[in-house]
Parts: structure tokens; C-alpha cells; sequence
């Protein structure tokens, strides 16, 4: 990963903002999905087996994975907690945000990137990016990498579409033009 970036002592957070969204590692809705699956499989005669391993699954996650506090949502910035720095935490501010983008990566956790204006990039795996993403739409939309490339390709396709329709306008009235 990269260097932590923009690094302070959790103390030195600003004092008095309340967080509007709270992002944890445990992924709650889909251990109760597992757990309900699981349930609905035991009353089924020839699925009882698996949904005792779903169960144990669900037993799994709820009791045994540790749950920590991964990123803070603040007004005017976010607070990303690193697990390898208890003590420690990266802090940007959403002014100071070029774009952010999840980016999936196969057998491990998703990755949060966000390229901030001072040539720095921050790259945190995240395990809950659903909310991650909920929440960064609420503050910056514009910014999310993958909204953006759609917005070119699109802006690009709408500019060659109406190119067409006028190339089209000039030859037919060029035909007309000949015709006259």
C-alpha cells in the first residue's frame, strides 16, 4: 500500500463535529442475510444441511470477526482509522478531493482510493464499501471515478450524435441546394 498520508493522533481530531455516517468493518445486513438463509434451508428437507453450515457461517461473522470502526463521515471532511494505527488516523477534507474510486480486487478486500489536490493519494482497504460508496455520494458525486468516465463517455457520445444530425442537416441541404 501507499504511505499513510495526511496522518494525525486520533486526540487531534477537531473537537465537537458529530459524525454523520460511522462505517465498521462487520458487514451486519449480509451476516443477517446468511443467518435468515440459513433458517429458511433448515425447513427444507433435502437443504437442512446447508443451511446448518449457513448458520454456523452467520455465528461466524456475528461472534468470532472483530469489529472496528474503519471511517468517520464529517461535514466538511472523513476520517479514515488504519488497522495497523490504533492510535493513529488519516483525515481530507472533501475540498480537497481531485476523485475517489473503489477499486475490487479478487480473494481480498475492496481498496478506497482518493486522490487529493496536493499530489498525495490515500489507499485504505475498506471491507464495507456498499456504505462507503452511499456515503461518499452524499458528499462529492461528481468526484467518483466511475461516475466521472461515464459522464465523458457520455458527453462525448451526445457531442458525436449531434455532429451526425448536423452533417446529415448539411448534406440534405446541399441535395436541395443541387436539386434548386
Amino acid at each position: 500500500m501507499n504511505e499513510l498520508v495526511n496522518l494525525i493522533d486520533i486526540k487531534d481530531l477537531p473537537k465537537g463535529d458529530k459524525p454523520e455516517k460511522k462505517i465498521q468493518s462487520k458487514p451486519y445486513y449480509a451476516i443477517i442475510v446468511v443467518l435468515v438463509v440459513g433458517i429458511v434451508f433448515l425447513f427444507i428437507r433435502s437443504m437442512w444441511f446447508l443451511g446448518v453450515v449457513l448458520i454456523g457461517l452467520a455465528a461466524v461473522g456475528f461472534f468470532c470477526i472483530k469489529n472496528r470502526l474503519q471511517i468517520e463521515v464529517y461535514g466538511g471532511y472523513c476520517v479514515i482509522y488504519p488497522a495497523k494505527l490504533p492510535e493513529q488516523c488519516q483525515i481530507f477534507y472533501w475540498d480537497d478531493v481531485i476523485q475517489w474510486s473503489i477499486e475490487r480486487q479478487q480473494g481480498q478486500p475492496d481498496v478506497l482510493k482518493v486522490e487529493l489536490k496536493d499530489d498525495k493519494t490515500i489507499l485504505e482497504p475498506v471491507l464495507n464499501s456498499g456504505q462507503l460508496v452511499r456515503a461518499f455520494n452524499k458528499k462529492m458525486p461528481e468526484k467518483e471515478y466511475n461516475r466521472r468516465a461515464l459522464d465523458l463517455q457520455n458527453a462525448r457520445e451526445k457531442a458525436e450524435a449531434e455532429a451526425r444530425k448536423k452533417a446529415a442537416a448539411e448534406r440534405r441541404a446541399q441535395r436541395k441546394n443541387k436539386k434548386s
